[in-house]
């Protein structure tokens, strides 16, 4: 019955993450009727708490959860949750850094934010939602805070480099990459890895035209 229910929950995730302005009413509150359902029959399923919190950070994107604050803490609540139940899981701890970045931009929640990033690092060096993550909010360190920015550089390339590389996520960070203006720094990291490496060297020269490196 959990499994179903999540399944009838995942249809709806799969829609709005191809296309965001997809979301309705009706489909957010089925949507959320059904990862509750799951998480009611297989409530140590640590899985199903990060779904829940997917849908409730949907919810709040289209305006369809109007208390943000409370939204943001019932989010915390259900993060914290699953990584009492899979402490070492990489995913839950780079989507909490994420959560945290944009809800609380002061230094302290930028701190935090870096700290569960890091922590995703520490579990998971080599799974795409951690270069995301990395890629995502280590491009912005850069203008909210540049000093903590170079403490993080070496991480931030680490993970962007991986990312480019890797064939689940390669499009998603290098439109983010563009996107946001950072195509020249990425192209140096990108030429320094191919000067420094003899390995995947074909993955680095795919990344460089990708960006349409000089």
């Amino acid at each position: 019955m959990a499994s179903l229910s999540f399944y009838g929950a995942e249809k709806y995730l799969e829609v709005w993450r191809s296309n965001p302005q997809a979301i309705t009413r009706s489909d957010y509150i089925a949507a959320k009727n059904a990862i509750e359902n799951a998480v009611a029959y297989h409530p140590s399923f640590a899985f199903y708490h990060d779904m829940k919190s997917e849908i409730l950070q949907w919810g709040r994107f289209a305006g369809l959860e109007v208390n943000t604050k409370s939204t943001f803490n019932d989010i915390t609540l259900l993060y914290t949750h699953s990584l009492t139940l899979r402490t070492t899981w990489a995913v839950t701890w780079a989507n909490m850094g994420q959560q945290l970045w944009y809800a609380k931009p002061d230094k302290l929640g930028v701190l935090q934010s870096l700290e569960y990033l890091q922590n995703a690092h520490r579990f998971g060096q080599h799974i795409p939602e951690v270069h995301v993550a990395w890629a995502e909010i280590g491009f912005h360190l850069m203008e909210r805070d540049f000093s903590i920015y170079l403490d993080m550089q070496d991480l931030i390339k680490l993970h962007v480099i991986k990312g480019l590389k890797h064939n689940k996520v390669r499009k998603q960070i290098a439109e983010s990459i563009q996107s946001s203006n950072n195509t020249y720094i990425t192209c140096l990291w990108l030429t320094q890895e191919n000067a420094n490496s003899d390995k995947e060297t074909a993955l680095i020269q795919s990344a460089l035209k990708r960006l349409a490196c000089s």
